[in-house]
């Protein structure tokens, strides 16, 4: 039984080996076979990747044991979110037998990672409590060093990354790394990174190569390089942490000898880290070596410099500096020495300077005294020379200090100190002191300048040669040249300040916690209770038109505790103020007006204070005065409770002479009062003035026998309203007289656009009852204008396009000037005034039986037009001093697309045209000619178009009065039609009948006349016949041809040769001797000559010739014309051209002596020959 137990107990131990061996190599096989599913099948990796939490994979291919890619890659935590595009991953694991990890290529096309928004803090506006402030714990993931301790290697052979983002922002667009790490080396063969945020064109890249070894120092060799702009980067780092050297370079490939050098060394290991470094550079052109450098200004060119650096963190670094540039082309160097520490920053020398006399030095020192708290000191002085005809000299020191305890929530306490700041440039000279601390502010200023204009122009020029285009921009320099300022100044002025308080949070107010808000109200309660003094004293000061002499200003501000009521005191006194004409040589000179003892003054309170102001105009002194005050409640807010209220008393009218036209004198009194608030944003104000009983005086001048007198107009009643309120101004304005009338007007114009249309409303109406025209004579420059105008209506629409409707009448309107041709007499009228147009219709009387009649219509909406006829019959015109004509006009005005239109129909039947002499501009300036000292008038075309029959004489009535001409010898009556056209175009015929000529002595008859006209009014045609008849003989002279190219031709009856004729018409018989043809030559000659003499000397005068005169030679055929003057007191010159022939001769004389003299001359012939003349 045993022995069966037994072999029951093997058997089934047998079977149960059997079945756990059976079931291990089960299980064996099993993991086998799932691993090698999992790492060895494209399946089975994608499906273990699928199994990380968060982990979403798409377009697995490959295996994970060894090479596999993915197109999308996915991985979300609730901080963050992963994205990868085309992954490629390929590693060997058998070198992880040892101990190595060999990456051969990881490949990742994008990587977008992205965070959750976070909320900005909520700042608070409280105060810091800095007592309680505790910085935030922060945890990191446990990492186990000694599972890399296993590591001996790692070699990664490629690693690309074509582009990250981070929220959508690009960080990367290229990296690509291959390097091996053992365990003391690392080995970097390339290292390529590009990123938006590297500088330079697009595509720019670093690249690192070297190796660095973990022991020893850590020796290691590096070489850096960048493409970031034309000017590449090269950095070599060499050596070991205990010397680590630095050698750096940049050089331009445009220019080869442009470059900058870094060298040095640093040690790492030492607490101090001792370091020297030096870097210079030469020859640069900074916008040519980085494209961010484009806004270099291009007058500033660094030439070479030297900068280095010597020290360590315990005991500080020495700073050197040593620059040359070249600013504008002139060579600028700068040199600095610096000592620089924790404690301290010591400026020693600082001086930057251009040549030998312009320079400017600086010597500074800032220490910290203790926690907090910090002492400065210096000087600085300077000097500028160049461009300026006195030299312009700076010279100043400060001191100060300041201790910062914003962080225990306490007051900052401070100090600063200016002293000796002066700013002289010869006898100029300014003064500026400053100390300020917590308890008090104080400054002090004085100017001193002997001549502004002087002045002016230095600190132009210095200006325009720091910031030219400024200048340029504000086209300082222009306004200085065409008005120079001149004159004297002296100005002193002090500021005196109480302590700036630290106000406290009002938690009541959440505006009021923010602690700017309160350092702004600290310094605006401390600028209102602060006092201020200025004094201005100026002997002479002139610019543009206005010249002052002996100007006294004072001008004092003192604050009060309650920021409400500070008093005011202003004294202004000036001997004379002189306002007139530009002195310039082409500007004409205008009467300046002169003011004398001119005073302002200015005493009180804030809320109640008396203006007082006077002077002296054309001997009569003249004064003004107003009281009142401005209310302030809250000076944290006083915009919103700011009132002023203000009383003008017996203001006298003649203040306003000096800019009243000069035919218009005004006496009243007039008081007045001036109110107004602002409140809610919104302005609320009004202005009333009153005056009457009154006189306005008109001025009638008698010019021709030099007398005047003034007219009174009086009134009873003048009132003048202003006011705004609800965002509307509202003006209103009476005028009462038994002389002037009764003018009444109210309008009210809206402030605020409206919201449908944005246009400014506007309504009101006016009244008028036997309104004297005669008051607007003055400002529309008549010797005479009288008359009544009576009506009423209203004024509607907007602001841009005001609609006036209504009735006007003119009644007995009366108007002259001298410079009319016409007088208008007994006008009768009405205007009808139908919003955006007028209908015009008036009856009127001229000269003696003159009758006249104007009719029409004026648009002015949308744009204007007009069409204006006017008729009359016998209108009296007179033309002073050349024509007393009768004129019968039918004519129409019309106006429309900026073009003028004049047509009709002129008729002048009678008349008296009388020309004794040719006025001055009858003589017209050629085209290629400018006459010195007047102005050239250079204008656009005008746009006037002409259509106008002009009808003269009364050839259908014999019996009638004719137009008669009496003109320079020629008696005639004046006949014909012509037709006026744009440019003065004209086409028509000109008759003159029964006309004589008186020229030479003898009586000539017209017996045919004909002006044809063709073109311009002043190009006509000639077709003229003047005769004389002596017996049986009948002579005369044929003009035709165009005016200004006539064509003479002498006839007689019977024919004869033309010195016969010419004798006949001027000697009244034929020719005897041969000294009747000289005689005659000559005087004809002569004659011609004489009536240009005045523009020969002119000629002469212009060439400078002295003496220049033509006077006629020679006798018969060999008659010439000389012109002859003096070029000085010994040298003369003539030229001579013959009237018969065309034979010229010019010849140059020299006055050797008074019997001796040489003459040259040039003509068919040139001959050299030496006269000398006796008088006996």
């Amino acid at each position: 039984m045993t022995r069966l137990l037994l072999i029951a107990t093997k058997v089934i131990s047998r079977l149960i080996l059997y079945w756990f061996s059976s079931a291990l190599s089960f299980i064996t096989l099993s993991l086998t076979l799932l691993i090698g599913w999992l790492f060895f099948t494209s399946l089975g990796g994608q499906w273990l990747l699928q199994q990380v939490p968060g982990l979403t994979v798409n377009g697995f291919k490959g295996q994970l044991i060894g090479q596999w890619q993915a197109k999308e890659v996915q991985w979300q935590s609730p901080s963050l979110n992963l994205a990868i595009e085309n992954l490629v991953f390929d590693w060997q694991p058998s070198c992880l037998l040892k101990r190595k990890v060999c990456l051969n290529n990881l490949q990742l096309a994008a990587v977008s990672v992205n965070t959750p928004p976070v909320s900005p803090p909520t700042v608070s506006a409280l105060p810091v409590d800095w007592s309680s402030l505790r910085l935030p714990v922060i945890e990191l993931p446990e990492l186990d060093l000694l599972e890399l301790a296993y590591l001996n290697a790692l070699s990664i052979k490629k690693l690309s990354l074509g582009r990250l983002e981070v929220n959508g922002e690009p960080q990367l667009s290229h990296l690509k790394l291959a390097a091996d790490w053992q365990v003391k080396r690392i080995s970097l063969h390339e290292l390529q990174v590009q990123s938006p945020f590297l500088p330079g064109k697009e595509g720019s890249k670093i690249k690192l190569k070297g190796w660095l070894v973990t022991e020893n120092n850590w020796p290691l060799a590096l070489n850096l390089s960048s493409e970031f702009s034309d000017a590449p980067l090269n950095l070599a780092l060499t050596g070991d942490f205990s010397k680590l050297n630095l050698n750096a370079s940049l050089t331009s490939a445009h220019q080869s000898d442009a470059a900058i050098h870094l060298m040095g060394w640093v040690n790492l290991l030492q607490p101090a880290a001792p370091l020297s470094l030096n870097l210079t550079w030469q020859n640069l052109d900074p916008p040519k070596l980085h494209s961010q450098l484009k806004n270099w200004p291009s007058n500033l060119e660094l030439k070479q410099g030297e900068l280095s650096l010597i020290g360590d963190l315990a005991q500080g670094w020495q700073l050197k500096l040593d620059t040359e540039q070249q600013l504008n082309e002139q060579p600028v160097t700068l040199s600095l020495a610096s000592n620089l520490s924790w404690q301290k920053l010591q400026l020693n020398h600082f001086k930057l300077s251009q040549g030998d006399d312009n320079w400017l030095a600086l010597q500074l020192e800032l220490a910290q005294m203790a926690k907090q708290q910090f002492k400065l000191q210096g000087k600085v002085s300077g000097q500028v020379v160049a461009g300026l005809p006195k030299p312009l000299q700076l010279e100043s020191a400060f001191n100060g200090f300041l201790a910062n305890n914003y962080l225990k929530n306490q007051p900052v306490d401070y100090a600063l100190q200016l002293t000796q700041f002066n700013l002289t440039s010869g006898q100029d000279q300014v003064a500026l002191a400053l100390d300020l601390n917590p308890s008090n502010w104080q400054t002090a200023l004085n100017i001193d300048v002997v001549d502004l204009a002087e002045l002016s122009q230095n600190l132009l020029k210095l200006a325009n040669r720091l910031l030219p285009e400024v200048i340029t921009m504000a086209k300082v320099d222009h306004l200085l040249e065409e008005y120079a300022l001149v004159g004297d100044v002296q100005l002193n002025s002090a500021v005196n300040l109480p302590p700036i308080m630290q106000l406290k949070a009002d938690t009541a107010n959440p505006q009021a916690l923010n602690g700017q808000v309160l350092q702004a109200k600290a310094l605006q309660q401390a600028l209102s209770q602060g006092s201020y003094q200025l004094t201005w004293v100026t002997n002479y000061l002139a610019y543009a038109s206005i010249e002052l002499e002996k100007i006294n200003f004072k001008l004092a501000y003192t604050g009060q505790h309650n920021h409400q009521d500070p008093t005011l005191s202003l004294a202004f006194t000036s001997l004379q103020m002189i306002q007139g004409q530009v002195s310039s040589s082409q500007a004409p000179q205008e009467t300046p007006l002169v003011l004398k003892d001119l005073k302002l003054h200015l005493s009180g309170l804030l809320s109640q204070h008396r203006l007082t102001s006077g002077l002296v105009v054309d001997e009569q002194p003249l004064e003004l005065a107003i009281e009142g005050g401005v209310q302030l409640k809250n000076l944290d807010n006083f915009l919103d409770n700011l009132q002023w209220d203000y009383q003008l008393t017996a203001l006298n009218t003649e203040l306003l002479t000096p800019w009243l036209p000069e035919d218009l004198r005004w006496l009243d009194q007039i008081d007045g009062e001036i109110k107004g608030r602002w409140q809610n944003q919104q302005l609320q104000a009004s202005v009333e003035l009153k005056g009457g009983p009154g006189e306005l005086a008109v001025k009638l001048e008698d010019t021709l026998n030099k007398t005047f007198a003034w007219v009174p107009l009086n009134y009873q009643l003048l009132n003048l309203e202003l006011g705004i309120k609800d965002q509307q101004l509202t003006t209103r304005f009476t005028l009462d007289g038994e002389q002037l009338g009764y003018l009444n007007t109210e309008i009210t114009i809206a402030l605020k656009p409206n919201a449908s249309n944005q246009q400014r409303a506007i309504k009101g109406n006016y009244q008028l009852d036997g309104l004297e025209l005669q008051l607007f004579s003055p400002f529309i420059d008549l010797d005479q204008l009288v008359g009544k105008l009576v009506g009423q209506g209203e004024i509607r629409g907007h602001l841009l396009a005001p609609e006036v409707w209504g009735n006007l009448q003119l009644q007995g309107v009366a108007a002259a000037d001298n410079h009319w041709p016409v007088s208008l007499q007994s006008l009768e009228g009405e205007v009808l005034l139908q919003g955006e147009k007028m209908r015009l219709k008036a009856d009127f009387a001229t000269g003696e039986g003159g009758q006249g009649q104007l009719t029409g219509e004026i648009y002015w909406q949308p744009e204007l037009t007009a069409r204006v006829q006017l008729k009359g019959e016998a209108f009296q015109i007179r033309v002073e001093p050349f024509a007393s004509l009768q004129v019968t006009p039918n004519l129409t005005f019309s106006y429309q697309q900026e073009q003028l239109l004049l047509a009709g129909q002129v008729k002048i039947p009678s008349g008296v045209i009388s020309v004794q002499q040719l006025p001055k501009q009858a003589i017209k300036v050629s085209e290629d000619a400018e006459v010195v000292g007047r102005k050239l008038v250079s204008g656009s075309a005008s746009k006037v178009n002409l259509d106008i029959e002009l009808l003269l004489g009364n050839a259908s009535q014999p019996e009638a009065p004719p137009l008669s001409l009496d003109a320079m010898g020629l008696v005639a009556e004046i006949q014909g039609r012509l037709r006026i056209a744009n440019g003065m175009q004209t086409r028509g015929e000109l008759l003159l009948v029964k006309g004589t000529y008186q020229s030479w002595g003898q009586d000539l008859k017209l017996r045919k006349a004909r002006l044809n006209f063709a073109g311009p009014v002043s190009l006509p045609f000639l077709d003229i016949e003047a005769v004389r008849e002596v017996k049986e003989v009948t002579v005369g002279i044929h003009l035709t041809g165009r005016v200004d190219r006539p064509e003479t031709a002498i006839f007689s009856e019977p024919d004869m040769a033309n010195e016969q004729a010419l004798s006949w018409l001027i000697l009244g018989r034929p020719l005897r001797t041969e000294k009747d043809e000289n005689s005659l030559n000559a005087a004809a000659i002569s004659f011609g000559l004489k009536q240009a003499s005045g523009i020969t000397g002119r000629l002469g005068e212009t060439v400078g010739l002295k003496d220049f005169q033509l006077i006629a030679e020679g006798g018969g055929s060999e008659t010439s014309v000389v012109a002859s003057g003096y070029i000085n007191d010994r040298l003369s010159v003539s030229y001579g051209v013959g009237i018969y022939d065309e034979v010229s001769r010019f010849v140059v004389r020299y006055d050797l002596t008074r019997q001796v003299y040489v003459e040259a001359a040039s003509s068919l012939a040139s001959s050299l020959d030496i006269f000398w003349r006796l008088e006996f």
